[in-house]
């Protein structure tokens, strides 16, 4: 998992914005099956309602915005994991190191596994969010 957590930076801060953008309603269940497709753009450019990715109190609280940002980082690597291991049983010349270099792979991954990446968005972010 190493591999794929070195290269996961830019995947971890989409995805944090994405966590944080579903928790305010900007993004919708119905939006995530369109992520990788065309509507992409209009999605992810669409900003009404989002008033923050994390509350400027979060960030005050250093151990307290870490943890945060760990639990969302763990999140989203450990997906990228089981996506990229299935993948890798079909098409064994992918690697760990190069699986998230590629977009259509990071949209893969939240496509896919929707259901219990939002489960674990609620858990981490939703008392945050929720006044």
């Amino acid at each position: 998992m190493i591999p794929l957590a070195r290269n996961a930076r830019t995947a971890c801060i989409a995805f944090t914005a994405l966590a944080s953008r579903y928790c305010q309603g900007n993004i919708k269940d119905s939006d995530v099956g369109q992520i990788s497709s065309e509507a992409s753009y209009n999605i992810f450019s669409n900003m009404n309602g989002v008033q923050f990715i994390l509350p400027s109190d979060i960030f005050s609280q250093k151990e307290k915005c870490d943890d945060i940002l760990s639990k969302l980082f763990k999140s989203i690597i450990y997906s990228v994991n089981t996506t990229y291991s299935t993948e890798h049983i079909y098409d064994p010349t992918l690697a760990a190191s190069n699986f998230l270099k590629q977009d259509k792979n990071y949209y893969k991954v939240i496509s896919i596994q929707w259901s219990q990446i939002k489960d674990r968005i609620k858990e981490i972010l939703g008392d945050i969010f929720k006044g």
